[in-house]
């Protein structure tokens, strides 16, 4: 297979799913996964898509290497890969399986219910609960990592390097000090709602600021609680 397209078509195949699934997987869209089946020539979401269909991503990426984690065998015949990493490069991989590595970058899409229940990221699993995120490559999570989803447009702003689109999965630590400067993740106590903003401070106050200068800072007092730091967006960009 030689071109980007067709080996996506070929991963979509080997894991006996469509765009949608394949889409809802990875923080992506159907249409976008179509475009890559279709004429594609690569995407940030190549490790993703190629650790949830369970093939290589230096294979998906560029057609080297067998196509099947099962196919690549190391550390004395052990059947292992390291997410993330290309093996071709002389990488040590860890050894552990295919499944195992995919379970260890799997992130729990939190809802907003969720975090106003103080639920905790480590203590959820399939059985309780249904939406998760496969980290993209670059990503470090932790145990405590969770994802949330940016609603409305007070964090968008074209021209600022951390500007966060509406619909974006927004990866975030409850662990993490909130320091001025830190984009974080906000319950809205009288609201009900989550709010995500920049956290700025002046002396004795802190402040809870929009990159979309529609939006007037909000006063941070005891109405509002920080529930996490976010670290980054899908596809991949360091916040």
């Amino acid at each position: 297979m030689k071109t980007f397209s067709e080996r996506m078509v070929e991963a979509l195949r080997v894991k006996g799913a469509d765009q949608t699934e394949v889409a809802n997987a990875v923080g992506s869209t159907p249409q976008a996964i179509q475009y890559l089946c279709d004429k594609g020539q690569g995407s940030a979401l190549t490790s993703a898509i190629a650790e949830y269909c369970g093939v290589r991503g230096l294979w998906l990426e560029k057609g080297k290497g067998p196509k099947l984690l099962s196919d690549l065998s190391v550390n004395n015949g052990a059947q292992s890969y390291l997410v993330g990493t290309n093996l071709a490069q002389g990488e040590t991989p860890t050894n552990i399986s295919g499944a195992e590595a995919l379970e260890k970058r799997k992130v729990p899409i939190m809802t907003t219910e969720q975090i106003f229940d103080e639920v905790k990221p480590q203590n959820l699993n399939d059985e309780n609960h249904s939406q998760w995120q496969l980290a993209e490559q670059g990503v470090n999570i932790d145990s405590d990592t969770f994802v949330t989803i940016m609603q409305g447009s007070s964090m968008t702003s074209p021209d600022h390097p951390r500007s966060i689109p509406a619909g974006a999965n927004i990866y975030a630590k409850p662990s993490t000090e909130p320091m001025a400067g830190k984009i974080v993740i906000v319950k809205d106590i009288n609201n009900k709602s989550l709010l995500v903003k920049l956290l700025e401070k002046d002396g004795p106050n802190s402040y809870l600021m929009s990159l979309n200068q529609q939006y007037a800072p909000i006063t941070l007092t005891s109405d509002y609680i920080i529930v996490g730091v976010a670290f980054a967006i899908g596809t991949f960009k360091q916040l």
